[in-house]
């Protein structure tokens, strides 16, 4: 069961990517278009344009956030979090900084760095939900499943109407065993979803949650 419920964590975030889109910023025309690269998912292209960008405006942390990110969708993670950790160290206050920090600490390996990076992108962004979507991954790479529940219900009640955060409510419930919850999360995805692919997954896994 705890395979599936992951496997449904990841498609559930991936389904919402353009929720997660990227954060628009004034910058020039190379890193504006790095970042649209990215955005197609051509991590390469991507990558080329924005070591230009880089080279540009060496100041301009969005350029070696955007770079970073390229990087760790490459599997390059150390130059990743090269870029990434100067882009907190140059524009410390954004949240998406830390955040997408964490996100490559997680990847790494590095655990107590990718948990200090998830606080403090909650603690500079306590009102954006995904930040607590990714500390909740955390929590379940670790065993800790009542704290990533606990994590993903304050997530629902940032954004109650996210089809897909209250799948992966669902999801960590069922590996607490609480299933008359994680039934009521699916149903409600179920609704706020009317159709499509979260629609489907949420039906699904109500069927297979209140099998007794």
């Amino acid at each position: 069961m705890a395979r599936r419920a992951a496997a449904v964590v990841v498609v559930a975030i991936s389904l919402g990517a353009a929720w997660y889109a990227l954060a628009p910023w004034p910058t020039h025309h190379a890193a504006e278009r790095g970042a649209r690269l990215l955005a197609a998912q051509d991590y390469l292209g991507a990558s080329r344009v924005l070591l230009a960008a880089v080279a540009a405006a060496p100041g301009d942390a969005r350029v070696h956030f955007y770079l970073g990110l390229a990087y760790a969708r490459l599997g390059a993670l150390a130059g990743a979090l090269n870029q990434l950790e100067e882009a907190v160290h140059l524009a410390p206050d954004d949240a998406q900084f830390h955040d997408g920090l964490g996100q490559v600490y997680r990847d790494a390996g590095q655990v107590s760095r990718a948990w200090a990076a998830f606080d403090e992108a909650i603690r500079r962004g306590p009102d954006e939900p995904r930040y607590r979507v990714h500390l909740a991954g955390l929590l379940l790479d670790t065993g800790r499943v009542p704290d990533a529940v606990g994590a993903l219900r304050r997530a629902v009640e940032l954004a109650p109407r996210r089809a897909e955060l209250r799948l992966l409510l669902a999801a960590a419930l069922r590996q607490a065993g609480e299933r008359d919850e994680a039934a009521r999360q699916y149903r409600e995805a179920r609704r706020l979803a009317a159709d499509g692919v979260i629609a489907e997954l949420a039906r699904q896994e109500l069927r297979i949650a209140t099998l007794r």
